[in-house]
């Protein structure tokens, strides 16, 4: 399909589609409207001084420049060596070899048909690309296309900002193709304001030997709507998504992830979790499914939620299809307030109730946290989360500290701990 063919159909379809094809997931979707934006060239009325400030703050509290900065949708600064900013129309392959279609999904087509900047990354070698993507009034979406190349070691962190109080509408629709024996890490760091909605798509396809572990944390905006989908698709490799969700203030959280063992000897693992106080929800999904012929595989989904107070609510809704019989497979969830034994067992060791629920809710969270690999990444999400608990707000953390945010993946060992000899991650 030709390039202008191919944008006409997103920009109809963003406009005719509805939300949620699936039937089955429709009654737990939360929308949003999708507000168009105008098709005028919008880069002289973005606001350049809240982009710097964020860059600013990033250099500080990481220690390190972000490499791309993304304003409103237009790239204002790219000081990398494997980022480039793409022009579809010049590719006659670009349509076809797009993962995301326009007809699968209302957002995804409104991605495709209205990002002024498509940046693709080209992976060789082992390499870092840092990703500042600020949203002020009415952001254009934005898309990474990640290709990586046969040996190659890529990570790849994004940190969402919006300093607009408005409901503004940030899009961001990530794709990842892996070469054999390739490693792929997404880190994606939501720190938007309370007056932001979000949506975020990720789709990737592990081919060969390779892997792609997706990190998402999610402590900012008024609404997020993700969706993630990866897939198995060469013999031995591996995907795994890992998803920590922090809610204060009313915020909402519609998160959906897909599996898939396309091919033998797969690994597919997902990890969610939520803390929730003051009134905040989540519905957190997920899909596993092992295609025939993907034998000695192994899927795993499990869904875990923290309520911090009487006010939050959460759904967890685990969901596998399995079409080969020589397979591994587990999925669970379960939420439950702060458990009053775990709150006694603190007291009796000097520890105020107050105190307590914050440990116990950092603990459970920063598990997830601990499997980002970046060690500065990993403890500024720390300290990002440690501040939304701490003083149930939307502030930054101001310093890097590590002090108090203490984590280890446990996930490696339990296995161990239970005397199951097989490496499920479980």
């Amino acid at each position: 399909m030709e390039y202008i063919e191919f944008l006409r159909e997103a920009q109809n379809n963003a406009i005719t589609l509805p939300y949620e094809k699936m039937e089955l997931y429709k009654r737990y979707t939360k929308n949003f409207a999708i507000e168009m934006p105008p098709l005028e060239d919008m880069k002289s009325k973005v606001d350049e001084g809240g982009a710097s400030a964020a860059f600013e703050y990033l250099s500080r509290v990481l220690g390190m420049a972000p490499d791309v900065i993304l304003l409103n949708g237009y790239v204002m600064y790219n000081s990398s060596g494997i980022v480039n900013e793409i022009d579809p129309a010049s590719e006659s392959s670009f349509s076809d070899s797009k993962l995301y279609k326009n007809d699968e999904d209302k957002f995804a087509a409104f991605a495709n048909g209205f990002s002024k900047t498509i940046l693709r990354v080209r992976a060789d070698g082992r390499s870092r690309v840092n990703i500042l993507i600020y949203g002020g009034i009415t952001p254009r979406p934005v898309q990474v296309l990640v290709n990586a190349a046969d040996e190659s070691d890529l990570t790849l962190n994004e940190f969402y900002f919006s300093e607009g109080t408005g409901a503004a509408l940030m899009g961001a629709l990530n794709e990842i193709n892996t070469g054999s024996n390739s490693h792929i890490e997404l880190n994606s760091i939501h720190c938007e304001k309370e007056g932001a909605n979000v949506f975020a798509l990720l789709k990737g396809v592990s081919n060969g030997s390779s892997s792609i572990t997706s990190n998402n944390i999610y402590a900012g905006g008024s609404f997020i709507r993700q969706r993630s989908a990866l897939d198995a698709r060469g013999l031995g490799s591996r995907i795994e998504i890992n998803d920590a969700a922090l809610g204060i203030k009313g915020q909402s959280f519609d998160i959906f992830t897909n599996l898939i063992n396309s091919n033998a000897e797969t690994h597919a693992h997902s990890a969610m979790k939520a803390v929730l106080m003051g009134g905040s929800m989540a519905y957190m999904k997920s899909l596993a499914k092992i295609r025939h012929g993907a034998k000695k595989s192994r899927s795993v989904i499990m869904e875990r939620g923290l309520l911090y107070d009487k006010t939050s609510h959460i759904d967890l809704i685990p969901d596998m299809s399995i079409d080969e019989s020589e397979v591994k497979a587990m999925h669970s969830s379960s939420s439950a307030p702060i458990s009053k034994d775990d709150l006694f067992y603190c007291s009796t060791r000097g520890i105020t109730e107050e105190n307590a629920k914050f440990s116990i809710a950092m603990g459970f969270v920063l598990e997830t946290v601990a499997k980002i690999k970046d060690v500065n990444v990993k403890v500024f999400a720390a300290n990002l989360i440690k501040e939304r608990l701490a003083g149930a707000n939307f502030n930054l953390p101001k310093d890097m500290n590590s002090k108090d945010v203490w984590m280890a993946d446990t996930s490696e060992k339990a296995h161990d701990i239970r005397g199951d000899s097989d490496d499920d991650g479980i």
